[in-house]
């Protein structure tokens, strides 16, 4: 336990299989234990456990600015394609990997449909990550068997610090979705609801959770893998 700006904060270190664990400092006794993957239905797969969804508290409030405000981003995909994803070295947008030929053998979590809507918008030359450990469209490819085993990969925030991120508001392929900047964005994070200690189990909490749940980050065309190294699952 420590104490920082007069508030009193607990260290946590999680279990992990075969990597060092990061020692994440969050405000009070509210938090969020998930595994790294979860198979169909939400099973449990023991890849060992993660502390998902912490935003950084000292950064909290000084800054609206979503590069600042996150520490982590996050991307899911299935156990399947960990390996070729270290073998690439990193992640690729699908319309990067079809013009690099290495669809084939990948397991998408986007079905046909999703697909056509990505390539439509333009959607398809960014990779797409998530403010929390949790969207709609990975629960859906599980359900729909496209997913066996999803596993959250911890992406550094500092990623939206490169030229051409953009944000949406919702899933990024539905109708009406624009992309943004991520200074427009700053204006329309609902950042309360993100931090730690609130009941979100609050039914009027939530509805605003699930909202910011189905936020997208847009990365152009690849995320290096050095971004996403350092809690890379191994085992």
């Amino acid at each position: 336990m420590v104490k920082s700006g007069g508030v009193v904060c607990f260290v946590r270190r999680p279990v992990f299989s075969g990597i060092n664990a990061p020692r994440i400092v969050t405000p009070g006794c509210q938090s969020e234990w998930r595994p790294y993957a979860t198979g169909k239905n939400g099973v449990g797969v023991r890849l060992g456990w993660s502390f998902l969804n912490a935003l950084e508290w000292p950064n909290m409030a000084v800054s609206t600015d979503p590069r600042e405000r996150f520490s982590w981003l996050y991307h899911f995909t299935d156990t399947r394609n960990l390996a070729k994803i270290k073998e690439l070295g990193g992640l690729y947008s699908f319309a990067t990997l079809k013009e690099m030929g290495m669809v084939d053998g990948l397991c998408p979590g986007g079905n046909d449909w999703s697909q056509t809507a990505d390539a439509m918008f333009g959607m398809d030359r960014y990779v797409h990550l998530c403010l929390r450990a949790n969207h709609p469209m990975e629960h859906i490819a599980r359900e729909e068997g496209r997913i066996e085993k999803a596993v959250w990969l911890l992406v550094e925030g500092s990623i939206m610090k490169l030229d051409g991120v953009l944000f949406t508001m919702d899933v990024s392929n539905k109708s009406g979705v624009r992309p943004i900047s991520l200074e427009e964005a700053a204006e329309q994070i609902d950042y309360q609801v993100l931090t730690p200690g609130l009941n979100w189990n609050d039914p009027g909490i939530n509805a605003r959770l699930r909202s910011m749940e189905k936020c997208e980050v847009l990365v152009p065309d690849h995320v290096p893998f050095r971004y996403f190294e350092k809690y890379f699952p191994n085992g």
